[in-house]
């Protein structure tokens, strides 16, 4: 014997099981030649396959002792025999350093000197660890040394579904669902390049609790003892079933249990993901059923019945099956394995395309025989789930059978459900779900939210683990494909636009790797798909000097220079980077400084380089950005964005029609995170409310306006008796106004559908200015009168413009607009008439003297960007030069005759905003006074001087939000 003796064994035993008793005798003569001992084996084993009955009385290693109640291996200790196999024994187990049950699979001594047997062993281990899943048992950790080597999976209570099925076929809902989640376990597996190869209702488990269909099982997938790594080369083991319940299992032949086995199998012939969905055939007949798709009276008749028989219709047996479905069992049970679907992921859409329109009453429409023709649209929820509907539209199909009704009233539809993650004190942002979904990494700056560390905790659990504590902000963090590693960016402060690194570090801890500064680091980081590549943002600072280097760079994991794939128009940015699941698109979010951005796709090649030019997806998505990520089946974009909240939008890549909005992740949600493994959708949820609050000079601050909404932008008419400001109260940002004590409140100009803020009486207080974001989401300035009316538009361009102030003398109104394609002031008449542009070296909000000869205008510096915030500029009417009175506002200025009101803030909510007033003659600034929670958000002054309205921020941080069942 020569080259592999026990695959040529295997293959000539399976030869000759093929054949009649009668052919055997000449066919091993001619096939074994002289080779006496060749020819032995293969009666020895012919001799085993031909007996009736169990094949396996004891286990083949042995008996041996079981480890009693409170042994120790190593931080687990021993609680009971769950039971026991080929492979070894599997004990309930405590963790005693996470106070949690596990399983311990343990390997006995006998056969962990085996080569063979160890060599499974440490292939199902590497299986397991390279896979991510909901409907796959997770490994926890592997045990040798000295004593037992073991694996430490995830302790599962439940049943088998081959002790179901001992109860008798499923309903077909229900069959349906758990075959899609098989389907997606299985997909999962093959996209790592694990191939199951012995998938049959003894490895699949149906547990008590995690479903994500009311009434129904969860599914988790196990015994990846012999699983096959993609590549390694590695030749075909034996494993032989008895033909009668329970199948009991023969090491030394053929891999897999016979009744469940693909015909390459039974014939030696390598396995690959077709064979898996040979078996998720197999399985699918026997739960709709109850009968086995192929059966014999020995292991040799039962095999010859899998290479040349055709199992009965489906609907042969269960009358109530749709014909599509028996086109999708009998396509998968194909001999040729070219001639099956050859993808589980095209299997689980065709199950779920099934179950759809099962569950809405409808028979489904004819299947694809074959996967090469697959053409069915890809509906935008997880692929593989499946939409279970209340028994009353189940009535239309099966009203003739009443006892599948029962069962089917207990499986609705999986329901969202909104949770905490979080709910310690202080600010928490940028979560990141881990690829299973079942750990979060988030940012946090502890109770005083004075510092942002990146942290890890458990879906579920209180407790977290701190993985920086580093002085400077870590902001980001994104998982690597397979859980290793968490990603993060880290600079001096928390949003500023300036160098940052790039470090990645353990999620259970313990030293960070950097791996390059980044010049200039804008919002985001992503992994990709292949963990090659770090997808992060370079951005051109407002008031710099364009360059050409901002973008979305792409950066080498392993090392070497970042490869930068987009370009945006100064003064535009590209950020918010987000690789597609699937690793075909970059989605990004392209504006200027965040303002009216769009989101664009790029379509990307294999190794991850741009191909072809960028889609934009959506446009003009509200007048601020919060982030963006991908569902987990890579067919939508969600993001967060804002007119006047912020809400989560759902934006489809194949569907024309405008972004969704997730109603249920309510108001002032951003930072929004999914993962491929797990149908959670993460976000961060602002529990911090703006509110307007009054301040007389040399008193106590006290409340003027307050709600559970935005209260923002008060502004005191000319003559001290009203105040103007504006309100999301009722859903949609709106003008209101009230008397001088608060009183009164009364509507002015309603939302109608559009974004009304930044009102400003006319100076002789008949008229209010405002600035309104319509569906366009471009801004525009309009008019209405003080007493209420109809609104005018002052601008109607495709520019934004916002911000507005009107003149002393009531003929103009100043705004701010990009329509040069950076931010400049411009006027408009008050009558109507041509616009003027009045700077020319940028401007965002414009302020004109109380005698009318100067306009003071806010201008954004680099580091010091955004609305109401820069230096502060004066600028004659009469045309002499323009000078520099103030270096840096941060958030609000008011005009009196002698000097300038403004706010002077440095950092986050915690740190005091200072209440500045500049004199004119002597050109020195005094603090008025201190102004909690404001994070200078906008000022008003009575024009008797005597009282400050100014937003603060009612304190309440923010905490991580999660959407379960999200699809």
């Amino acid at each position: 014997m020569d080259g592999e003796p026990e695959s040529r064994v295997e293959a000539l035993c399976l030869e000759a099981l093929s054949k009649d008793q009668a052919e055997r005798a000449a066919f091993l003569d001619n096939a074994c030649g002289e080779d006496a001992d060749l020819r032995r084996e293969v009666e020895s084993l012919l001799a085993g396959c031909s007996k009736e009955g169990a094949f396996l009385a004891t286990p083949v290693w042995g008996p041996v002792m079981p480890l009693s109640p409170g042994t120790r291996l190593g931080p687990y200790e021993i609680l009971s025999l769950i039971g026991e196999g080929g492979m070894g024994q599997v004990y309930r187990a405590r963790d005693a350093r996470l106070d949690r049950t596990v399983a311990l699979k343990i390997l006995p001594p006998s056969l962990a000197a085996d080569p063979e047997r160890r060599a499974r062993f440490d292939r199902e281990a590497k299986a397991i660890a390279s896979l991510n899943h909901p409907n796959i048992c997770t490994l926890h950790d592997i045990g040798a040394g000295d004593g037992p080597t073991f694996l430490v999976m995830e302790h599962l209570v439940g049943e088998t579904l081959a002790a179901r099925l001992e109860r008798g076929p499923l309903p077909l809902i229900e069959a349906l669902g758990i075959a899609g989640d098989i389907a997606e376990a299985l997909a999962a597996a093959h996209r790592q390049g694990v191939v199951h190869r012995d998938l049959k209702p003894g490895n699949v488990m149906l547990t008590t609790s995690g479903g994500v269909r009311p009434g129904s099982p969860n599914v988790k997938l196990l015994d990846f003892g012999l699983a096959k790594l993609r590549g390694h080369g590695e030749r075909p083991v034996v494993r032989i079933a008895s033909t009668s319940r329970p199948s009991l299992t023969l090491e030394g032949a053929i891999v897999g249990t016979p009744q469940y086995m693909a015909p390459e199998q039974v014939e030696g012939q390598p396995a690959d993901a077709r064979t898996d969905i040979w078996a998720l055939g197999a399985l699918l007949h026997e739960m709709v059923t109850g009968k086995r798709a192929f059966e014999g009276a020995s292991a040799a008749s039962l095999m010859a019945s899998i290479l040349r028989a055709q199992p009965p219709a489906l609907s042969a047996l269960q009358p109530f099956a749709p014909p599509a479905l028996d086109r999708l069992v009998q396509a998968c049970l194909q001999k040729d394995p070219e001639a099956r679907w050859q993808a589980a992921a095209d299997v689980a859409r065709e199950l779920r395309r099934i179950a759809d329109e099962l569950g809405a009453g409808r028979q489904p429409a004819g299947a694809p025989s074959a996967p090469a023709v697959q053409t069915g649209a890809i509906a935008g929820r997880r692929t593989g789930r499946f939409l279970v509907v209340a028994a009353a539209s189940m009535i239309l199909v099966l009203a003739a059978a009443g006892w599948w009704l029962r069962e089917a009233a207990l499986l609705g539809s999986p329901t969202p459900r909104l949770v905490n993650l979080t709910t310690d004190p202080g600010l928490e942002g940028f979560p990141a779900l881990s690829p299973d979904g079942r750990q979060v990494a988030y940012g946090w700056g502890g109770p005083k939210s004075d510092n942002a560390d990146v942290y890890v905790k458990l879906v579920g659990d209180t407790s977290s683990l701190r993985l920086t504590t580093d002085r400077s902000a870590e902001t980001y963090p994104c998982w690597s494909p397979d859980g290793g590693r968490i990603a993060f960016l880290r600079g001096a402060a928390l949003a500023a636009v300036e160098p940052k690194g790039i470090f990645t570090v353990s999620p259970l801890g313990g030293p960070e790797q950097k791996l390059r500064d980044i010049p200039n680091a804008g919002r985001g980081l992503s992994w990709s798909p292949d963990g090659k590549w770090l997808a992060v943002s370079r951005v051109l600072p407002v008031g710099a000097a364009p360059d050409d280097l901002a973008g979305i760079y792409l950066l080498p994991v392993s090392g070497g220079d970042p490869v930068r794939i987009t370009s945006p128009p100064a003064p535009d940015r590209d950020e918010w980077p987000a690789f597609s699941r699937d690793g075909r698109f970059l989605a990004y979010a392209r504006g200027a400084n965040e303002i009216s951005p769009d989101v664009f796709i790029q379509p990307l090649s294999g190794d991850a380089l741009p191909r072809g030019t960028p889609r934009k997806l959506a446009a003009r998505v509200g007048n601020m950005f919060a982030g963006l990520t991908w569902d987990r089946n890579s067919q939508s974009v969600i993001f967060s964005s804002s007119s006047a909240l912020f809400y989560l939008y759902r934006a489809w890549i194949a569907r024309d029609r405008p972004p969704e909005r997730i109603e249920l992740a309510g108001v002032q949600a951003f930072h929004p995170s999914t993962s491929p493994g797990s149908d959670r959708l993460a976000f961060v949820r602002n529990l911090q409310n703006p509110d307007i609050w009054r301040v007389r000079l040399g008193g106590t601050p006290e409340p003027f306006l307050q709600s559970s909404f935005l209260e923002l932008s008060p502004q005191f008419s000319p003559d001290g008796r009203r105040v103007v400001f504006s309100s999301s109260r009722s859903g949609e940002m709106e003008i209101w106004t009230a008397d001088a004590d608060g009183g009164n409140q009364v509507l002015l100009v309603g939302g109608q559908g559009q974004v009304r803020g930044s009102p400003a009486w006319s100076p002789d207080g008949r008229w209010v200015a405002f600035d309104l974001i319509g569906a366009d989401q471009q801004g525009d300035i309009s008019v209405v009168a003080s007493d209420g009316g109809q609104p005018r538009r002052l601008t109607t361009s495709a520019s934004n413009e916002c911000l507005p102030g009107w003149s002393r003398d009531g003929r103009w109104i100043y705004f701010g607009s990009d329509r040069t394609g950076r931010n400049e002031i411009w006027r408009a008449p008050f009558a109507g008439g041509p616009w003027e542009q009045v700077t020319s070296g940028g401007g965002e909000q414009a302020f004109e003297s109380t005698d009318g000869k100067t306009l003071f205008y806010t201008r954004s510096t680099p580091g010091n960007a955004g609305l109401m915030r820069g230096e502060l500029i004066a600028k004659p009417l009469d045309g002499r030069p323009e000078e520099r009175v103030l270096e840096r506002v941060n958030g609000g200025v008011a005009i009196a005759e002698n000097g300038i009101y403004y706010l002077q803030h440095e950092g986050g909510l915690q740190v005091p905003t200072r209440l500045m007033f500049h004199d004119f003659s002597s050109r020195k600034s005094t603090e008025l006074t201190q102004i909690a929670n404001s994070g200078g958000l906008g000022i008003a002054v009575s024009p008797d001087r005597s009282t400050v309205l100014y937003v603060a921020t009612t304190p309440g941080g923010t905490d991580l939000m999660l959407i379960e069942n999200f699809r």
